[in-house]
């Protein structure tokens, strides 16, 4: 993008923040002859949050998934980062490798429980 003007007299860019997400801020300074002008843009992008639980079945390009200490069911992780289809198209905001790496692979609170039903059958 550039900021043109019949009268511009030089046009300088102030990227200073290079590292802000996946779209940098764009700043623009022009100077021309009555004075200088500034453009500063806040960029959007058009997006959407759901649950880990309604991405089951789906497949997207890109996301940004929160894997911190309120990750709350077991297996959920693992829901969360196989939606994406490549590493590339995926951010980790926050994670909590005790959530990741636990003793068992499974709930044992839900086995005890199908355990209790099937007793009782």
């Amino acid at each position: 993008m550039n900021l043109q003007k019949e009268n511009t007299s030089s046009s300088e860019d102030d990227d200073s923040d290079k590292d802000a997400g996946f779209i940098p801020n764009k700043n623009k300074k022009a100077k021309f002859s009555y004075g200088t002008a500034e453009r500063r843009m806040l960029p959007l992008i058009l997006s959407w949050a759901s649950t880990a639980h309604k991405m089951q079945g789906t497949t997207v390009d890109y996301a940004v998934v929160y894997l911190g200490w309120k990750l709350l069911v077991q297996g959920q992780a693992y829901v969360i980062i196989s939606r994406v289809r490549s590493l590339d198209g995926l951010r980790i905001e926050e994670l909590d490798a005790s959530k990741i790496t636990g003793k068992t692979c499974c709930n044992v609170d839900a086995l005890d429980e199908i355990e209790r039903i099937r007793q009782h059958l």
